[in-house]
């Protein structure tokens, strides 16, 4: 397959990575049924020569108040990191589920949201901490805020839509 064919798919794991995606959200083939795309990993990949699972964005539904999070795994992610925001900076809940979304969704029309990027399966967001992602999100990855010498001034909050 070319690169192409995987435009609009967001990768999912190894085979038991699918499984729990498929139970999760009560699939079965029929619902898959031109959604799903396979790929061998690469030599020097974690799991190399074993097949990993993409599926098409459409099959994808948000979870909770994060449109970014694509099952219930991500979903705890997302409240963890808001959460670490709210300890460790003293800004309300909402303000810090608004910052999340804003870092991993773009707005869409009036009331919603769509996912910049879709945490799902293996998603490369659980190769840091929360806490990492809520200093992140907070203060902006530009500002290297986690240099000493570096700029600590958070991002201003997410402007409220009606």
């Amino acid at each position: 397959m070319l690169i192409d064919d995987y435009d609009g798919y967001e990768t999912i794991g190894l085979r038991e990575d699918l499984n729990r995606l498929v139970a999760e959200y009560d699939l079965d083939d029929e619902d898959l049924e031109g959604g799903l795309r396979t790929r061998t990993l690469p030599s020097g990949a974690a799991h190399a020569g074993e097949t990993e699972y993409l599926v098409h964005r459409s099959v994808l539904r948000p979870h909770g108040l994060f449109p970014c999070a694509g099952d219930d795994e991500a979903h705890t992610f997302c409240e963890d990191v808001a959460g670490d925001m709210v300890r460790a900076f003293g800004i309300s809940r909402i303000e810090a589920v608004a910052r999340v979304n804003r870092h991993w969704s773009e707005p869409d029309r009036p009331g919603g949201e769509t996912p910049r990027e879709w945490i799902v399966g293996r998603a490369l967001q659980y190769h840091e901490e929360p806490a990492y992602w809520a200093t992140g999100i907070y203060y902006g990855f530009e500002g290297r805020w986690w240099d000493p010498d570096g700029d600590r001034r958070p991002l201003p909050p997410p402007q409220s839509r009606p």
